[in-house]
């Protein structure tokens, strides 16, 4: 029977409700859905995009997150939740305590700290003619009698597609700046602001890609963000329980520092694309390292009860703590494998 004071330096109301009492009932809690970027519900993208992008700080945070996402392996988060406590924002491992850091977050994503705190208050009233005038197409309204309209202030993403998903050649700059604005809102809506319905794009987000040349610290809300997701997540236990944010990103640095459900990387199916002319945001970033990985075919049960079981056994020294390093290039050259694992020379940036 579960103890409430079993931990009393814990909240008693996290301790009733965590995933870890079934896990400690002797059940093993259903595998989350990991909520991420669909290449299904994405606009196509053009290389005129590059200057507003690179305007905002976001052109190595597109370059690197456009193309289709990787597998992830949603057992190892799952297993990860059941040690996830939302007090400190970190999982509570026998070695001590572990967290995705803002570090992370940069060198994964691409994501710049620097600017305003993405922090303010948005009006739903009208947020169509807003959107309307940001991407150029007005989201049509709800009509249906009965139901109620669950995406106040909203669109679907297979709508926007729909409407917007690739700009023709001789489109003028204002029609190219709207078709960049709704690339990178839908973008980062899927990759980084997932909401928990999965298939919308919040218009709140869009408000602030208004301005090109205002900066914002996306990676510091980016963070919040996935913080705010895995509290939630910590405490569901139903088969459609899921876990939104820039799980990406979570995932990556997951197998970049634990060694428990680590897949076994591959070359990339395609090679980067961009040239090395000294532009550091043509770069890839930690992501491109697991761009192409093995896919696991293990039922998913007796994984997650293994990965309990590894994480609760993790020492210190399985952990790999070494400091990310700026890549200077990143030719076949800097390849190399080690211990079954295809891994990237990490050179200083000279």
């Amino acid at each position: 029977m579960f103890e409430t004071d079993k931990y009393p330096d814990l909240d008693d109301y996290y301790e009733k409700k965590h995933r870890v009492v079934l896990v400690e009932r002797g059940k093993v809690p259903p595998v989350l859905r990991l909520r991420g970027h669909n290449p299904h519900e994405s606009l196509m993208y053009d290389r005129r995009y590059a200057p507003y992008f690179r305007r905002m700080n976001f052109l190595q945070f597109v370059l690197n997150f456009k193309g289709t996402p990787p597998w992830m392996n949603s057992v190892t988060i799952t297993a990860l939740m059941d040690h996830w406590r939302p007090e400190t924002h970190s999982s509570h491992l026998a070695l001590g305590e572990m967290t995705i850091t803002l570090e992370d977050i940069a060198m994964i994503s691409g994501l710049s700290i620097e600017g305003r705190a993405l922090t303010w208050k948005v009006k739903s009233e009208g947020w169509q003619q807003w959107v309307a005038g940001l991407v150029g197409v007005k989201p049509p309204p709800w009509i249906h009698e009965t139901k109620k309209d669950l995406r106040l202030s909203g669109v679907l993403y297979l709508w926007l597609r729909h409407k917007i998903y690739e700009c023709l050649e001789d489109a003028s700059p204002a029609i190219m700046e709207r078709y960049a604005r709704a690339y990178l809102w839908n973008l980062m809506t899927q990759v980084v602001f997932q909401d928990g319905m999965g298939d919308t794009a919040l218009w709140m987000f869009l408000d602030r890609l208004r301005n090109w040349d205002v900066k914002w610290s996306w990676e510091l809300a980016a963070l919040a963000f996935l913080y705010r997701q895995l509290y939630k997540a910590c405490m569901r236990s139903k088969p459609t329980s899921s876990l939104g944010g820039i799980v990406w990103a979570l995932q990556i640095w997951m197998w970049e520092r634990i060694p428990v459900g680590r897949n076994i990387t591959v070359a990339p199916e395609e090679p980067w694309e961009w040239p090395f002319d000294g532009d550091e945001e043509r770069y890839p970033t930690i992501a491109h390292t697991w761009a192409n990985v093995q896919v696991s075919i293990t039922a998913a049960m007796g994984r997650c009860k293994a990965y309990i079981s590894e994480l609760d056994m993790l020492s210190y020294n399985q952990v790999n703590w070494s400091l990310y390093m700026v890549l200077r290039q990143f030719p076949l050259r800097y390849m190399c494998f080690r211990d079954q694992h295809l891994w990237r020379v990490r050179c200083p940036l000279i």
